[in-house]
């Protein structure tokens, strides 16, 4: 209910007007003040949202504005020779740096399921062109490399294998059978992938009898392997103390 001065006079005594004048002049100075405040906090989070704006603007264009490709994993074949000029003019390229660290996790030793037969997938069954991971890993370092111009000291790659991809790194299949992936699999040794074998999977691998036990064989387990892979523990316990060590994690 508003009053006013003669009628708080008549209401409440002379003595209270001077104090309702002050209340009032306050409530219309704060009003005043919390207009201000709203109106700069808005203008702030305006220009912020610009400034973001821009900088991601300009951050998109810096990264596109990468110097990619600077060849291509296709031999003399550009990427316009490939897929078309408009593709490579709208390649989004990886920006160059250095310290990459990638652990692959390898847990499957074929890409396909079944055999041209529809038989369900066996070791001596898979192509030897559709090893798991592998070519995934390849492309990467050719990526890497033949497309953006990194060096090698540039990155590091490591494979974490167990489970059924532990068949990969078999020096035989098979009785009398050779691994057919040994020798894509010391190409990539070769270019610096280091390969670590689960001995879960190897203990595994002893009860099913595709490894000897050394303790009742006498032949360790490195000679049934191919050679210059490393051991881990856990294959899953690996990969996460990996990625502690600030490796990421890909999974093919």
């Amino acid at each position: 209910m508003l009053f006013r001065d003669d009628q708080f006079r008549t209401f409440a005594g002379t003595e209270v007007v001077p104090v309702i004048r002050i209340i009032t002049r306050w409530r219309e100075t704060m009003k005043f003040k919390l207009i201000k405040i709203l109106t700069s906090v808005t203008a702030a989070l305006f220009v912020l949202g610009s400034t973001g704006t821009a900088y991601a603007d300009r951050d998109e264009h810096s990264h596109r504005g990468q110097e990619c490709p600077v060849g291509t994993p296709y031999g003399a074949n550009s990427f316009t020779t490939m897929f078309g000029p408009e593709v490579e003019a709208t390649l989004r390229c990886n920006k160059k740096r250095k310290h990459v660290r990638l652990v692959v996790q390898v847990n499957e030793y074929c890409r396909d399921a079944h055999d041209s037969t529809g038989a369900p997938i066996k070791p001596t069954t898979c192509a030897a062109n559709r090893a798991f991971a592998l070519g995934n890993m390849q492309n990467m370092i050719n990526d890497y490399k033949k497309t953006h111009g990194m060096d090698d000291d540039d990155f590091k790659m490591v494979a974490v294998v167990h489970s059924n991809g532990g068949h990969l790194l078999r020096k035989n299949i098979g009785p009398g059978i050779p691994n057919p992936w040994a020798a894509q699999i010391q190409s990539l040794m070769d270019q610096g992938v280091k390969f670590y074998f689960c001995l879960n999977t190897g203990a595994g691998f002893i009860n099913g009898g595709a490894f000897k036990q050394y303790g009742a064989s006498g032949i360790p387990l490195q000679d049934q392997m191919v050679p210059g892979v490393d051991f881990v523990p856990a294959g899953l316990n690996a990969i996460a103390d990996f990625q502690a060590q600030g490796y990421t994690y890909v999974q093919p």
